[in-house]
C-alpha cells in the first residue's frame, strides 16, 4: 500500500494528466475529423464510435508504458516551472491559465491546514502521517473509480428498470399483427428474429434486448398512423436491429461511465447516439423522401402519452426513434440538407482505413508522454523532508501568471457569411412548417378540434403558398406545397391536390426525390379520379426519371389500361409487377394472381390461364382455383387430361382445400342446370387495404344465352360498407362465365343471379 501511495505522491498526478490529455487529445482529433465527415452520417459515426472504443486502448497502452517509465516520445517540462518537486504541477499552471484560481485555493489551503496542525501531525504515528499526506492525485482517482461505480450502478439500475417495465408489455392483437406485418411486408427481414409487443407506459416506439430484441409499441400506436407511416417507424427500429446498435450501444455507455466527468468524452457520446439515429433515418429514406419521413418524425412526436417522464430514464439502454437530446426541428432539418449522405453501411476499404487510422492514433497519443518520474533519489529526498516541505514547494510553483491576450486588429476584415442556397429552409419557413405539421394530425375523437386545426393550418400555408410564395428559395417553395397537398389529401379534395402537385412540378430547380414523389402522387390522383390516360402519363414520367422501377408504379399502370380496356399493356404491367415483388422476395397474395388469371380469362388465353391456375392451386389450395381448373379442361374439352391434372395436383397437395370467400347467394333457377365456370376474385382496392378495412358485397345481374353476363345489368344490391367495393366488384362479376341454363334444347338467359363478394385481408398478411 505504502509503494502504491508513493508512486501516486510522486507520479499519479504525471500520470493523471497524461491520461486526460492523451484522451482529450484523441477525442478533439476525432471531432475535427467527424466534422470533416458531417453530411456522412454513417462516415461520422464510425470515427466516433472508433475513436470512444479506444479509449479502452489508451488506458492498458498508456498505463502500461507509465509503470515502465517508458514512451515512445517524451516531452520534459521540468524546464517551465521553477519547482524541483513535481514537475507536471508547474506546466499544469503555466500552460492552462484558466485553472490558476482553482489550484491556488487548493494549495494555499492545505498550507494553512498543515502550519495550524503542525504539532499534531508530528505527534502522529507513521500510519497515521501517510493517511494524513493522501496526495492529490489518490483523491482523484478515488474519485474517478467512485464516479465509475456510481454510473455503472446507474446503468444496472437502468436495466433493472427497463425489465420491469417491459414486463408489463403485451402481444399485439390480431388487427394491429395484420398492419405490422403488412408494413414490413417491404422490409428485408431475413435472419432477423425480432418481436413486437405492446408497451403502454411508453411515449414512442422503442427497440430493447440482446438475446431477444424486442419492439415496443406505445398504446394505440398501430392505430393511429398510416400504413405507410408505419412502415417508416419500423424501418428505423429494424434498422437498429439489423446494426446490433443495442449491444453497441451498452458498450458505449460502458465506456462513457469510464470517463464520467470528462466533457468530450460526453459530447462524443451524444454524437455517437445521434449519428447512429441518423444512419437508421437513412435506412429509412430508401422508401421515403426526406419531407414524408420529416413528417411521420413529428406526427410520431406528437402521439406520446400522458406520463412525458414514462420512459426517459431508459433512453440510455433502449433505442427508440426519439432522442431527448436532439431536438426535432435540427433532426428534419438535417433530412432536408441537400448534402447529406444516405449511405447506409462504408466500403470494406474505407471502413479498414478509419479503424486503422484511429487505433494507429491511439497508441500513438498513448506513447507520448508528457513530464517524467523523478529519480529515486529525488523522492526520497522529498519524502524525507516532509510534508511541509511538499506543499511549500507546490505553493512556491503555484504562482499567478499574467497573460497577455490580444484583440483582433482593426484592420482585419470580416468575411461575408455565406449565401443561403436554393435547397435550404431559412428559420423562418422551418418555423411555419413546424407549426403545421402536427396541426395536420387529426383527432378521430375530436372533430372540432380537428376543424380548428385544418384551418389554422390553411391560413398558415396561404402564407407560404400566395403572399411570400415569390420570396421563397425553390426548395422552400417545394416544401410549402408539399405540405399543401397533404391537407387536401386529408380533405379528400382531390382536384385541389393534383393542381398543387403540378404547380410542384412547375419548379424551376427541383430536386429528383421531390418530382418523382410528385409524378408517383399525380399518377395515384388521376386514377382517384378516373382520369386514366393521365394516370398513365404521369407514371410514364415517372418511370423515364427513376433509377430504378417500383411494383407500385407497375400495379397503377395496368390498372389505369385495364380501365381503358386496353388488356395487353395491362397484362405486361401486371406480370412486370409479380416479376419485381419476387425479385424482392415479397410475398404475393391469391387476390393478384387472380386479377392476373382474370385478364387471360377476358382475353380468352386459356393455355395461360391454365398454367397460372395450376400455380395458385400449389401455392394456396383454394376451391375457387380447383372450380376454375375443371372449366378450363371443360372449356378446352379436354376432360381426359382434367383428371389426370386433378389427380396429380392432389398427389402434391392433399386433399384439405382452403375455404371460399366468393359466395353464391340466391338465383331463380329451378331446374339445377345452371352453373357457373370462371369466377374472378375482383381486386382489393388498394386504400381499404391499407387502412385494414374489410366488407361485402351483394352484386346482381343476368345472365345470357352464351353463358357471358349481360354487362348492363349488373348492379350492387347491398354492400358494406357502401360504394367502397362497389366498383371492383362489378368489374369481377363482368368476367364470370357459366355454362347455360338450356330448356327443350335451347339455351335461355338467366335473370336475378346473385353473388356475394367477402373481402378479407388474409390473416398472415
Amino acid at each position: 500500500m505504502e509503494l502504491l501511495l508513493d508512486w501516486l505522491r510522486y507520479s499519479g498526478d504525471v500520470f493523471i494528466f497524461n491520461l486526460l490529455a492523451q484522451v482529450t487529445v484523441l477525442l478533439g482529433a476525432a471531432l475535427l475529423v467527424a466534422y470533416w465527415f458531417r453530411h456522412s452520417p454513417v462516415s461520422k459515426y464510425t470515427v466516433l464510435y472508433s475513436s470512444m472504443l479506444s479509449l479502452l486502448l489508451i488506458i492498458s497502452v498508456s498505463t502500461l508504458l507509465q509503470i515502465r517509465q517508458t514512451a515512445l516520445f517524451s516531452f520534459d517540462v521540468s524546464t517551465l516551472s521553477g519547482s524541483t518537486g513535481n514537475k507536471s504541477v508547474g506546466f499544469i499552471l503555466e500552460t492552462l491559465p484558466f485553472l490558476l484560481d482553482i489550484n491556488e485555493l487548493l494549495f494555499d489551503g492545505a498550507v494553512l491546514n498543515q502550519n495550524a496542525q503542525q504539532e499534531e501531525i508530528t505527534a502522529q504515528s507513521s500510519a497515521s502521517m501517510v493517511s494524513t499526506s493522501l496526495p492529490l492525485s489518490a483523491w482523484f482517482l478515488s474519485g474517478w473509480i467512485a464516479g465509475f461505480v456510481i454510473a455503472l450502478l446507474g446503468l444496472v439500475r437502468c436495466q433493472i428498470k427497463l425489465n420491469r417495465l417491459v414486463r408489463k408489455s403485451k402481444s399485439l392483437t390480431s388487427q394491429q399483427t395484420k398492419r405490422v406485418l403488412n408494413a414490413l411486408s417491404n422490409i428485408e427481414m431475413a435472419a432477423l428474429a425480432v418481436e413486437f409487443k405492446i408497451l403502454p407506459s411508453i411515449k414512442s416506439p422503442l427497440l430493447a434486448g440482446i438475446a431477444t430484441p424486442t419492439v415496443y409499441l406505445p398504446e394505440a400506436f398501430v392505430e393511429n398512423i398510416s400504413l405507410g407511416e408505419l412502415q417508416a417507424v419500423l424501418l428505423h427500429e429494424v434498422a437498429h436491429l439489423q446494426r446490433k446498435d443495442v449491444a453497441a450501444n451498452y458498450i458505449q455507455k460502458i465506456v462513457r461511465a469510464m470517463f464520467w466527468f470528462h466533457p468530450l468524452v460526453i459530447l462524443v457520446d451524444r454524437l455517437i447516439d445521434r449519428s447512429r439515429e441518423e444512419i437508421c433515418d437513412n435506412y429509412a429514406l430508401v422508401k421515403s423522401d426526406p419531407i414524408s419521413y420529416g413528417e411521420v418524425l413529428f406526427k410520431v412526436g406528437t402521439l406520446r402519452h400522458e406520463d412525458q417522464r414514462a420512459n426517459e430514464s431508459l433512453s440510455s439502454l433502449a433505442l427508440g426513434i426519439h432522442g431527448k437530446n436532439w431536438k426535432l426541428e435540427d433532426r428534419v432539418q438535417g433530412l432536408l440538407d441537400n448534402n447529406r449522405e444516405t449511405d447506409m453501411n462504408l466500403s470494406k476499404r474505407k471502413s479498414t482505413l478509419f479503424f486503422t487510422s484511429i487505433v494507429s492514433t491511439a497508441v500513438f497519443v498513448s506513447a507520448c508522454q508528457l513530464g517524467e518520474r523523478p529519480s529515486q533519489g529525488a523522492a526520497v529526498e522529498s519524502a524525507a523532508a516532509g510534508p511541509s516541505a511538499t506543499l511549500s514547494q507546490q505553493s512556491a510553483s503555484a504562482e499567478p501568471q499574467y497573460i497577455s491576450v490580444q484583440s483582433p486588429s482593426q484592420n482585419e476584415t470580416r468575411e461575408p457569411p455565406p449565401a443561403r442556397t436554393g435547397q435550404t429552409l431559412s428559420d423562418e419557413v422551418l418555423a411555419i412548417l413546424s407549426e403545421i405539421s402536427p396541426l395536420l394530425s387529426t383527432d378521430d375523437n375530436d372533430e372540432s378540434k380537428n376543424a380548428e386545426n385544418l384551418a389554422r393550418a390553411k391560413r398558415l400555408l396561404d402564407q407560404l403558398t400566395t403572399e411570400k410564395f415569390d420570396s421563397l428559395n425553390d426548395f422552400e417553395k417545394a416544401s410549402s406545397l408539399n405540405y399543401l397537398t397533404n391537407y387536401y389529401l386529408l380533405q379528400k379534395d382531390y382536384s385541389n391536390s393534383i393542381v398543387t402537385f403540378e404547380r410542384i412540378l412547375e419548379i424551376g430547380e427541383l430536386r429528383a426525390d421531390i418530382r418523382l414523389r410528385a409524378l408517383r402522387s399525380l399518377g395515384q390522383l388521376s386514377a382517384a379520379m378516373e382520369r386514366w390516360q393521365d394516370s398513365i402519363d404521369f407514371y410514364a414520367a415517372w418511370r423515364e426519371l427513376a433509377a430504378a422501377e417500383d411494383q407500385l408504379v407497375f400495379k397503377g399502370l395496368s390498372y389505369a389500361h385495364y380501365q381503358l380496356e386496353e388488356l395487353a399493356p395491362a397484362i405486361q404491367y401486371w406480370e412486370s409487377y409479380m416479376e419485381l415483388m419476387e425479385s424482392n422476395d415479397i410475398t404475393i397474395d391469391r387476390d393478384d394472381f387472380a386479377y392476373l388469371n382474370g385478364m387471360y380469362f377476358a382475353i380468352e388465353d386459356l393455355n395461360k390461364a391454365l398454367e397460372l391456375t395450376k400455380e395458385m392451386i400449389l401455392k394456396f389450395n383454394d376451391a375457387r382455383d380447383w372450380n376454375n381448373l375443371k372449366s378450363i379442361y371443360a372449356m378446352m374439352d379436354a376432360q381426359e387430361q382434367a383428371d389426370q391434372a386433378v389427380k396429380a395436383l392432389h398427389d402434391i397437395v392433399g386433399d384439405d382445400i382452403a375455404g371460399v370467400t366468393i359466395e353464391k347467394a340466391t338465383h331463380l333457377l329451378t331446374d339445377g342446370d345452371y352453373l357457373p365456370l370462371i369466377a374472378v376474385a375482383p381486386q382489393y382496392p388498394t386504400q381499404a387495404a391499407n387502412e385494414g378495412i374489410e366488407g361485402w358485397t351483394l352484386v346482381g345481374f343476368t345472365v345470357l344465352e352464351d353463358g357471358s353476363v349481360d354487362q348492363q345489368s349488373i348492379s350492387v344490391i347491398d354492400a358494406e360498407p357502401l360504394q367502397l367495393f362497389d366498383r371492383t366488384s362489378m368489374r369481377a362479376a363482368a368476367q364470370f362465365k357459366f355454362q347455360p341454363r338450356v330448356l327443350n334444347g335451347q339455351a335461355v338467359k338467366v335473370v336475378g343471379v346473385q353473388y356475394v363478394f367477402r373481402f378479407q385481408l388474409n390473416e398472415e398478411a
